[in-house]
């Protein structure tokens, strides 16, 4: 799932940024991804990052003629690492009961939270804009409906998983915090690159990384703090 997932947001990727890629320059991150992840879910970790290193160095040489280098050096870790993040956090073990699955369920939830909060606080209260530049629906009343509903699933959440409650609720701050960074930054890389969506795949909502990007910065931060602080969520 996380290869499939991996490659069509590096296919929106590339065709969002660079209009004249060729095969190889689909070729190049897909391969990418399916390596890295095989390595990581065989429990290489360090080999995987390495493949994404040398893969990413590829993508700046294939693209080197017709310019853009960076994008192509940075998009493909952009979109490899957060799914790589995504699978080192659910991990290989099944069953709801898996500490894996459950601290992966926790991040979706609380993302989808306050997402469906900010709509509804945005489009009920309305008020100041966060960053008009940037994404001009998104106001102050929507992240603080947000962050309010991504809390109170965060907490409702950890008593399914037989955690303290307010554990959940100091997790779910900063992860929605970090989901509205995560959509921010897209939006950014979007207007830099003068482009509306990154596809069509969801008709009415764009492409597929147009609705992940927040999840993909908070997986990939909850990550980070996991390889720092294995204890917080321990397996």
């Amino acid at each position: 799932m996380s290869i499939l997932l991996g490659i069509r947001l590096s296919y929106e990727f590339v065709r969002m940024s660079d209009k004249k890629a060729a095969g190889a320059a689909y070729a190049i991150p897909a391969l990418t991804i399916l390596t890295s992840i095989i390595l990581l879910v065989m429990g290489y970790g360090g080999y995987a990052l390495g493949v994404v290193a040398i893969g990413s160095l590829l993508a700046g040489i294939e693209r080197y003629r017709r310019g853009g280098v960076l994008w192509s050096l940075l998009g493909l870790i952009y979109i490899v690492v957060p799914v790589l993040a995504t699978q080192f956090i659910r991990g290989n073990e099944a069953g709801f009961s898996s500490a894996t699955f459950q601290r992966f369920l926790f991040v979706v939830l609380v993302v989808v939270a306050a997402d469906v909060g900010a709509y509804l606080g945005g489009s009920k209260i309305g008020g100041p804009k966060m960053a008009p530049k940037l994404s001009p629906n998104k106001t102050w009343s929507g992240f603080i409906s947000g962050l309010i509903l991504a809390c109170i699933v965060g907490m409702i959440a950890m008593t399914f998983f037989g955690k303290p409650v307010l554990w959940g609720l100091i997790l779910a701050i900063p992860i929605s915090v970090i989901s509205v960074i995560g959509d921010f930054f897209e939006s950014a890389m979007k207007r830099k690159l003068n482009v509306k969506d990154t596809g069509q795949l969801l008709p009415g909502h764009g492409g597929l990384l147009d609705r992940l990007d927040a999840l993909m910065a908070a997986m990939f931060i909850f990550a980070l703090v996991l390889l720092v602080n294995p204890s917080l969520w321990a397996i």
